[in-house]
């Protein structure tokens, strides 16, 4: 079953198969467990600060993290943009390939998350230095 970008006559628009959008789904599932993670860590080590502080702290300190995320989340649905118009053969001979596609997916949203925070991440850091100077 091939599934390949369509542009729709009557409508205009480019149709895009479900493959994608679930792919686009489950990678941001990734990237938001991840983040969730590190935000009730950040909240559990500081629980002078209220949810929403330790919110837009994470965002204002490490939106640089998400667009790393985001970045992947294109690479990878450009990937298998690559696989279905130019290497159908492949596709076709990988028993279940959608099923490791959306495992993939999921995988790489939480973990590129995960190694972005991991180089880039100052949220911690930066509540650590304002709590310390606090308690100074």
């Amino acid at each position: 079953m091939e599934q390949t970008l369509t542009h729709n006559t009557l409508t205009g628009k480019i149709e895009i198969p479900m493959e994608y959008l679930l792919i686009f789904i489950l990678q941001l599932l990734g990237i938001g467990f991840h983040v969730m993670q590190k935000v009730i860590k950040i909240g559990d080590n500081h629980p002078e600060l209220t949810r929403k502080q330790v919110f837009n702290t994470f965002f204002d300190e490490d939106w640089d993290t998400l667009i790393v995320s985001c970045l992947v989340l294109i690479v990878n649905l450009v990937a298998h943009y690559i696989i279905d118009a130019y290497t159908p053969e492949f596709r076709a001979s990988v028993n279940y390939y959608a099923l490791y596609a959306f495992a993939i997916a999921f995988v790489l949203g939480y973990s590129g998350q995960r190694v972005a925070y991991k180089w880039l991440g100052s949220a911690e850091k930066k509540l650590e230095s304002l709590s310390d100077k606090s308690t100074r």
